[in-house]
């Protein structure tokens, strides 16, 4: 366990705010860098569980590791939600070329659903064992479940306990980032779950560029939403993702090989928290 000034916490002025009546599990969607190989990724999700705590909708200085926000049913482009085994950010190829050297490692993006979820007045204190998640889709080959037991406190899945003045906030709370996933908590913050279609080697296209234009394309138009539930609660957001429209060089593209979106590595990443 950790104190307020013992983690990574950088929100100012925050004041305690008491309990809600009922627990409740607000849902905040943002695009994270690439979980498994983008060097921003640990900033990013600091930055994230700084938002979240604090109440805000973005944090972090302008560059891959920003924090910022969607808005429930947000519609984006399909290429935002590309995670590639190459450098690439937000469906482009040589990111430090066309973003800046800031982006040159980067290595895709996938959207996250953050998570704050807090005890009622009268609820009992829960923990992360409780804790379950579902991505729906449309698209059967980018959802998927975790189920109760699935989730451990981390830096990344972050449980809360009150301080002497009871509430969420004010500078007194203790953080818990490790220990038995059973430890009871008032609160959780997370940068939350997710997933990306994957572009690598395998996928069709004569350079990265094309592989990234192809895994846009194949993905399809698609929403995803993320829902959490814990002791028969429940709180969920949706995201759009809409499909280019192909040039005729990338129909042709797509007609003359089989697009290898959903494959293994795209499984492992789904599957990750």
């Amino acid at each position: 366990m950790l104190s307020r000034t013992g983690f990574l916490f950088l929100a100012v002025g925050l004041g305690a705010s008491s309990l809600p009546a009922a627990i409740t599990i607000q849902v905040f969607p943002a695009s994270a860098p690439n979980v498994f190989s983008s060097p921003s990724f640990n900033t990013w999700r600091d930055n994230a569980i700084n938002a979240l705590y604090s109440g805000a909708t973005f944090a972090g200085s302008s560059g891959p590791s920003f924090y910022s926000q969607y808005a429930n049913n947000s519609t984006l482009p399909t290429a935002l939600n590309i995670a590639s085994s190459f450098p690439s950010w937000q469906g482009r190829a040589n990111p430090g070329t066309v973003f800046g050297a800031a982006y040159a490692n980067e290595s895709g993006n996938r959207l996250d659903f953050g998570v704050v979820i807090r005890r009622g007045a009268t609820d009992a204190q829960f923990s992360i064992s409780q804790l379950a998640f579902d991505l729906a889709s449309n698209n059967a080959d980018i959802a998927f479940s975790f189920g109760i037991g699935s989730y451990t406190y981390s830096a990344n899945f972050v449980g809360i306990l009150y301080g002497p003045d009871g509430a969420f906030g004010g500078g007194d709370d203790v953080f818990v980032t490790g220990g038995a996933n059973t430890q009871l908590v008032d609160a959780l913050v997370s940068r939350g779950s997710g997933s990306a279609y994957a572009a690598d080697g395998s996928t069709p296209g004569a350079n990265d560029q094309e592989r990234l234009d192809s895994a846009a394309l194949s993905s399809g138009s698609y929403f995803l939403n993320g829902t959490y539930t814990l002791n028969g609660n429940s709180g969920g957001a949706t995201i759009f993702f809409v499909a280019p429209v192909p040039e005729p060089g990338t129909y042709a593209l797509l007609s003359s090989a089989s697009v290898v979106i959903a494959g293994l590595a795209l499984r492992k990443r789904r599957r990750t928290s």
